[in-house]
Order: C-alpha cells, then structure tokens, then sequence
C-alpha cells in the first residue's frame, strides 16, 4: 500500500466522493496503521460510505477503539452519533456545548445518538441529551419512540432515564415494561383497547415480551376480549417472548395454537423456547403445517429438531391425539 501511494494512486479511491474500500477496510478490521499512512497521503477521513456513516462513525459503531483512536488523532471529525457508540460522555459535552443538534441532523427521526443510549443501555447519555433539550418523544424510522424500543429491548436503565427525564409513557409502553404501578395508574376503558403504531393492543404488547403479571391484569378487564386477541395474534406474540407461563395462561383462556395457520408454533421455533414449542405441541400445534408465510414443513420440522432435540416429526399424529383427549 506505501509503494501504490508514493506511485500515485489516490488515497480517496475512485469512488470519491464515497468512502475508499482501503478506508473501510481500515475500519473494518481495527487497523490504525492505515488510517496513518492514508492521512498522510491526504485521505479524506470525513467522507462517508454509502450508508451515510464516516469513518469515525464506522469504527466507533463496531468498537473498533484502536482505530477510533486514530482517526480522532488525525483530524476525523467526531459526531454525536459517534461519541455515543464509544460512551465518551466528555466528547458528547464538548460536542454539545459547541452547537450540536441533541435532536440530530434528522430530525424529526430520532437521532442516533438517542438510539444508540437506548439500545446500549447507556442512561447518562440520555440524561445528558435530556438536559439539552433533545426530544425523548421523537420516532425511528420503525415508528417506535425511545422508550418502547426500550420495552423490546429489555433495557431498563434506559426506561427509567427516560421517564425521569420527562418521556410520554403510555399504557401499551408500561404493559412492555411489566410496570405494574404505571400500567394501573394508566389503564381505562379507552386505552385499553387503542393500537400502537404496529397495530398492537396493551395485551399484545405484555403478551409479546412475556410479562405475564401485565397479561393477567389486562385479561381481568372487563373490556377485554381474550378470543379477539387470539384472532389478531396475542397468542404468537407470547411465543415469540419464550414465555411458557404467558402461553399456558393464554391458552387456558381460549387461545388456539392453530390460530394464524399454526403462526404460534413457527414463532416458538424462533425464539428457540422448547418449554414453548413442548406446550402448543401438547396442545394441538401441527408442526407438519405448510405455513402460508412461506414457512415450508420441512424447514419447520429441522427448526423444531433444533430446539427440541426428542421432538421427531413422524410424532405429529400422535401430538394430535393427545391434544384431543
């Protein structure tokens, strides 16, 4: 690579203004040393990949330190986004302090510096972001606010940095949660029943994250209607969380592992819970099923060997037998 850059050949790549495939690879694969020799050929360190993301950014996301290091040494630029992914809370300040947006340059999508304190758990960067202003209640581009990714996510000292600083909670975020204090003071006869922006009730939300206090409070509603869930999928919400106690008590309230053409079944197989794959099979599951969402039975009975190793898919006819004793 030195004798190619004394020779000539441009440091930027032929695809300038796009991040060079040398730079990238520098990054890729944590290597200080041709971040040097590039920058002092005259690499451009701010451009950006095809993604949108420099190389600071790159190397900072996949925590590439030795090479964050270097590009910081030799002039790259840093960003909010980037200071984030490597938990430098001075740089943030700095960043901050010298008129950076806390919202992002998206905005009103939700920043990545927002997104990556959520899905890295990292509670003083939200604080921080907070304190100068950012909007907690912004959307990604999944539709989903800070604080329900951070019921998916199970990152819980992101929720509570969240609501301390002033975030909306609402009845489907606090059923994610398992907040039992938030979801009564929240609950009534009209959120009850409301969807989230991934058409989802408060039940299917608790039911999707296993939380099966929450699914056992909001099926005691007066307003709720256990075998209306069933239809929209609460019950592969519950397979999908690996919770057995939450599918058990679904379906002892009428859910049918059949819904949705077997769906519960194949989410089970997802989620790699054999207590759940083990209890819709009991309960009349058929995993020689042809999913209509392209799920082949084939394809099925190699995931269920997977996570049910004594599950043999010759056992399907007598599986069906026991379910309807």
């Amino acid at each position: 690579m030195r004798f190619l850059l004394d020779q000539g050949a441009n440091p930027n790549g032929p695809n300038y203004p796009e991040m060079s495939r040398a730079l990238w690879t520098a990054v890729s694969y944590d290597r200080p040393e041709v971040i040097q020799l590039l920058t002092k050929h005259g690499a451009d360190l701010d451009v950006r990949d095809h993604h949108g993301a420099t190389a600071l950014e790159r190397a900072s996301s996949f925590q590439k330190k030795q090479t964050a290091a270097a590009l910081l040494a030799a002039g790259a630029s840093d960003s909010l986004y980037a200071a984030a992914e490597r938990n430098d809370l001075q740089a943030l300040r700095t960043l901050l302090k010298g008129g950076a947006d806390p919202n992002g340059p998206n905005y009103p999508e939700m920043s990545r510096a927002l997104w990556t304190a959520v899905t890295e758990d990292r509670p003083k960067i939200i604080e921080l972001l907070a304190s100068l202003g950012a909007d907690l209640n912004v959307r990604d581009r999944f539709r989903d606010t800070a604080l329900a990714r951070t019921s998916d996510l199970g990152k819980s000292r992101a929720a509570t940095a969240l609501l301390k600083a002033g975030a909306n909670d609402t009845l489907h975020d606090a059923a994610a949660r398992g907040d039992m204090k938030a979801l009564e003071k929240l609950l009534d006869v009209k959120a009850i029943k409301t969807t989230n922006a991934h058409d989802r009730t408060p039940l299917h939300c608790a039911a999707g994250n296993g939380q099966i206090r929450a699914v056992t409070r909001l099926i005691a509603e007066p307003g709720i209607s256990v075998t209306a869930a069933c239809f929209k999928g609460v019950l592969s919400d519950a397979a999908s969380s690996g919770s057995v106690e939450t599918v058990a008590l679904l379906i002892e309230k009428g859910c049918k592992p059949t819904e949705l053409g077997n769906q519960p079944l194949v989410k089970a197989v997802a989620s790699g819970s054999a207590d759940v794959v083990r209890k819709l099979l009991e309960n009349g599951a058929d995993p020689n099923a042809v999913e209509d969402n392209g799920y082949p039975a084939g394809e099925l009975a190699v995931w269920l060997l997977r996570v049910e190793p004594s599950f043999h898919i010759g056992q399907a006819d007598h599986q069906r037998e026991v379910a309807a004793r």
